[in-house]
């Protein structure tokens, strides 16, 4: 399980590695934008690695709107 664990972080580290020397700016791949992002010192875009959200909201399917800082959970 470790090797295989080991495997694929090696690969996925390849592969971004990849992405930075050839891709940026042509092909957007969202966690790898969000990763460079962080890297170069930007607040992240998603809210939860923000150190702060409240500027997105959700809208449910029948209209109603959240804050993300409320979880709604249905029972």
């Amino acid at each position: 399980m470790i090797e295989t664990m080991s495997t694929r972080l090696t690969c996925s580290i390849a592969i971004y590695k990849d992405y930075i020397r050839h891709d940026v700016g042509k092909t957007f791949v969202m966690n790898f934008e969000w990763a460079l992002n962080a890297w170069i010192g930007n607040p992240s875009p998603v809210c939860i690695h923000s150190r702060q959200c409240g500027r997105s909201l959700v809208i449910e399917h029948n209209g109603d709107v959240y804050g993300l800082l409320v979880i709604k959970l249905d029972k």
